[in-house]
C-alpha cells in the first residue's frame, strides 16, 4: 500500500539529476550485487534496480513522485507537535513513566492521546495493509557515558543532555477493514523497548 521511498533508497535527494541518479546507482548495484554481497545482499540490489527503473525514466519518475506526494498527505502526523517528542513515552524520561495497558482493536480513542493519527482513504482502509515510520531512540551519549559532562563542562557530543536521538523504523500493519476511530498498538521489542506499544489513531477520509 505504501510506496517505496526510491530516493531513500539510492541515497539522493529528490531534486537530484539524473547523473546524480546514475551515479548513486552504479555504486549501489556494484555493492548490492550477487556475485559480491552474496545471498545477503539480494533484497537490497532488487531495492535499488527497482529505484533506479523508476526515477531513471523521467515519465515513471514523474508519476511516482505525484503518488509519492498524496501519500504523504494521507498518512500525516496530527497528534501532539511534535509527534513524538512531547509524547511521554518518547521523553527522555519514559522508561520510568507508567505506560497504560492496551486496547482492543477498534475501540474508539478517548484516553491517553495517541502517539500518531494515520489518515487513510476509504479503499486503503478496506485493503488493509503496511507502513514504515521511523521514532525517535535515546541512547545513553557513548562519549560522557550518560552524564552529560566531560571534566567539568557539559559534553560537546550531547550537548550536556547525557542522551544520543537516533532514529528507528517501526512498521505498522494496518488490518483490512479497519474503521474509522480504531486504535493500532504495535509492540515496540525489535527497537529494543520491551512492553511498550506505539498508539496510532486510524482517521479515514
Amino acid at each position: 500500500m505504501a510506496e517505496k521511498d526510491y530516493y531513500k533508497i539510492l541515497g539522493v535527494s529528490r531534486q537530484a539529476s539524473a547523473e546524480g541518479i546514475r551515479n548513486a546507482f552504479r555504486k549501489l548495484a556494484k555493492k548490492y550485487h550477487p556475485d559480491k554481497a552474496g545471498p545477503g545482499g539480494k533484497d537490497q540490489f532488487q531495492d535499488v534496480m527497482e529505484a533506479y527503473e523508476v526515477l531513471s525514466d523521467p515519465e515513471k519518475r514523474s508519476s511516482y513522485d505525484k503518488r509519492l506526494r498524496e501519500q504523504e498527505q494521507r498518512f500525516t502526523f496530527r497528534g501532539r507537535s511534535p509527534v513524538f517528542d512531547s509524547s511521554p513515552f518518547f521523553s527522555r524520561r519514559w522508561p520510568f513513566d507508567p505506560w497504560p495497558t492496551r486496547s482492543p482493536l477498534g475501540q474508539r480513542f478517548t484516553h491517553p492521546q495517541p502517539d500518531l493519527i494515520l489518515v487513510l482513504s476509504q479503499e486503503e482502509a478496506e485493503k488493509g495493509g503496511t507502513i514504515d515510520v521511523e521514532v525517535p531512540y535515546y541512547t545513553s551519549c557513548p562519549e560522557c557515558g550518560g552524564s552529560g559532562e566531560s571534566w567539568f563542562f557539559p559534553c560537546v557530543t550531547c550537548l550536556g543532555e547525557g542522551l544520543i536521538k537516533e532514529k528507528r523504523k517501526v512498521r505498522i500493519r494496518i488490518p483490512a477493514m479497519v474503521e474509522d476511530g480504531s486504535v493500532i498498538e504495535v509492540p515496540l521489542q525489535r527497537i529494543g523497548v520491551m512492553k511498550r506499544f506505539l498508539r496510532v489513531l486510524v482517521e479515514i477520509h
